[in-house]
């Protein structure tokens, strides 16, 4: 007896798409094009993910490779090391590397407090912490 296989068309998925993926993602190409190497939709390759654990370990050992590749070639191009760093846009190599390591501008700073307190902020504009005007504040009786 055959095994009943729900609707649609069968699994394009293949085991040894993990290491072509890998070798593909080492040579610092994007996961979402390798799509196009096995012909199938974006969407596929999410449902893959979720269905065959290794390719999802293959995504992520690729996501690392591709890491590499590009903070070496930033390295390279960095001490005049590549044949194209003439060419190289320091811009980009750095909108690059704060996109795939989730790198910020930010300054973000957490402020917990306890108690009750009332404070008003008269400031032109903010800009950063040590832009700030004035800062008013008073307790607030706990007896009120």
């Amino acid at each position: 007896m055959t095994e009943k296989r729900g609707q649609g068309q069968p699994t394009k998925y293949k085991p040894e798409y993990c290491e072509q993926l890998r070798q593909w993602m080492t040579a610092g190409n994007a996961y979402f094009d390798f799509r196009h190497q096995v012909k199938v939709a974006y969407r596929t390759l999410q449902q893959w993910e979720k269905l065959n654990p290794e390719w999802l370990e293959a995504k992520m050992d690729g996501f690392e490779a591709r890491k590499a590749f590009f903070e070496k070639k930033f390295i390279d191009i960095a001490l005049g090391q590549d044949e194209n760093a003439k060419h190289a846009q320091p811009g980009m190599l750095i909108f690059l590397m704060k996109n795939m390591n989730d790198w910020s501008d930010k300054n973000v700073q957490e402020v917990k407090t306890t108690g009750k307190i009332d404070y008003n902020i008269n400031y032109e504009q903010i800009t950063g912490p040590d832009e700030i005007k004035s800062i008013e504040y008073k307790e607030i009786d706990n007896d009120e």
